[in-house]
């Protein structure tokens, strides 16, 4: 019984791993299509996507959470941790940690952006390439947005219908600018989740906190 349970989870495990394969292959044939397509977009759809893009750099977001907590902490005195200074450390520490580990993985990988392959191809590689140009894998900024956005419709679920649309906003818009594929994004989305788990736990081990998981 307990030989067929383990084929069991490892043919699940083989099954699992199998459609993510596939499902990332069909991401890669499919992103030069969806380059193109936004190509076409009107002028005044780029220019939202634009200035989406731009009021949600890390640059901006990462100081301004910086500046809440700072508040936060001033506002409760010597009352405790409370709950909108646990929010937004956790928030602040889950998006740096995002932040870098998108750029650690920028420079060795070494894809080109969209905007600087005329054909449009999404598998020009040049590692180590010294360049801005050659650092679209994963997105920065998704990485980011999505380890925020993940901590805050955690503790804060009523906001999920919210944040998660944004989360979703911000990476689209990455990809309209043509600063990154579609394949960078999710990268970047993987990322800040791994990012924002590992901070909660860490939290929830160091407060003794017995808040619901993700």
């Amino acid at each position: 019984m307990t030989r067929d349970c383990a084929l069991e989870r490892s043919t699940h495990r083989s099954i699992r791993w199998l459609a993510i394969g596939a499902s990332a292959a069909l991401l890669i044939a499919l992103e030069r299509n969806v380059a193109f397509l936004v190509r076409q977009f009107p002028e005044k759809v780029r220019a939202f996507f634009a200035l989406v893009s731009s009021v949600t750099e890390p640059v901006l977001v990462l100081p301004l959470l910086a500046a809440i907590l700072a508040i936060a902490l001033l506002r409760s005195g010597k009352r405790g941790c409370h709950l909108p200074v646990k929010v937004a450390a956790i928030c602040l520490i889950s998006g740096t940690c995002a932040l870098v580990l998108a750029l650690l993985g920028k420079v060795p990988l070494g894809r080109a952006r969209p905007q600087i392959t005329g054909e449009l191809d999404p598998l020009v590689f040049k590692p180590f390439g010294g360049s801005a140009a050659f650092e679209s894998l994963p997105s920065a900024q998704a990485a980011t947005t999505a380890a925020i956005c993940i901590c805050l419709a955690t503790y804060a679920p009523r906001s999920r219908l919210i944040v998660l649309p944004c989360m979703v906003l911000i990476g689209l818009s990455r990809v309209v600018i043509e600063r990154h594929w579609v394949s960078d994004v999710v990268a970047g989305w993987m990322a800040g989740w791994l990012a924002a788990s590992m901070t909660l736990l860490l939290f929830r081990r160091m407060l003794g906190t017995g808040e619901r998981g993700m």
